[in-house]
């Protein structure tokens, strides 16, 4: 399976800091509804982001199949 970094986004309006997004090859992801970065002493900083599902969305999901060997899967155990 093939997966993409995920980036940090900085969102502006002209010169004003608007707050934090999630992007893929530097295009937002869109739905997004809200984002936190989270930064702990001694740990990685992370980031929440809250996902809208709209009715297709809900009613046409995808199905990604994962292969045991895939390095993607073994973190998600």
């Amino acid at each position: 399976m093939k997966n993409k970094p995920v980036q940090l986004a900085h969102i502006y309006r002209g010169q004003i800091f608007m707050g934090y997004g999630v992007a893929v090859d530097g295009v937002l992801l869109d739905h997004q509804m809200s984002t936190k970065v989270n930064s702990e002493p001694a740990t990685m900083p992370s980031i929440t982001a809250v996902f809208g599902l709209d009715a297709g969305m809900n009613e046409n999901p995808i199905r990604i199949d994962v292969d045991e060997n895939d390095s993607h899967h073994q973190m998600l155990k």
